[in-house]
């Protein structure tokens, strides 16, 4: 990925920036360098949120901006396909899971980090895209499979998967139109500012 976008910024003649792989954690940021800081769901991913979240408010400038997206509770239509593979092969919970991905659904929890972290004028905001996920509910069924989903079905019986992608393709029924495939990607978009 930082290959390509040093390719991408190069072919744009983008000069003005600088592509690193680090620990946003412990990374020894320059103190007040920065005007925003932005992640795309990378956030569920800090194995100590308020530290984490406290070394970026350091980078930032006083009344510097933070935005990020992050999951929250998932669609009805994607709640249905988690029940659906459950009824074949053991599907664990969002907890689980994912412990930040779980956490970071909770609006509150995303405040009370925010807040210990030294951010403050926060915004919560919903939001909610249409995700094309392929063009049939067959090829949907094979790409969440062969992605999200696979982990479930890795270390099951091939009956058992086989039930689980036939179950999970008469969900994406519902879901199929004008031949694609939509699903409901929805998170919480969240805005904050470090202190003037």
């Amino acid at each position: 990925m930082l290959d390509r976008a040093r390719r991408a910024a190069a072919a744009e003649s983008i000069g003005n920036v600088l592509f690193e792989q680090t620990d946003a954690q412990v990374h020894p940021f320059p103190p007040r360098a920065f005007d925003v800081a932005i992640s795309q769901a990378g956030v569920v991913f800090f194995g100590d949120p308020v530290a984490a979240f406290a070394n970026i408010a350091r980078a930032l400038r006083p009344g510097a901006r933070l935005a990020f997206v992050c999951h929250r509770e998932p669609a009805a239509e994607v709640r249905a396909i988690f029940a659906a593979l459950a009824a074949h092969v053991p599907v664990p919970g969002m907890r689980e899971q994912a412990t930040g991905v779980a956490d970071f659904a909770d609006p509150e929890h995303i405040r009370a980090v925010l807040t210990a972290a030294g951010f403050e004028r926060m915004a919560v905001t919903g939001i909610e895209v249409p995700s094309v996920v392929g063009r049939n509910s067959a090829e949907a069924a094979d790409f969440l499979l062969a992605g999200q989903l696979g982990p479930m079905t890795r270390n099951a019986a091939p009956h058992a998967v086989d039930d689980a992608r036939q179950a999970v393709i008469s969900v994406l029924l519902a879901c199929e139109s004008e031949g694609i495939v939509r699903l409901p990607a929805r998170g919480w978009l969240v805005t904050a500012r470090t202190s003037a």
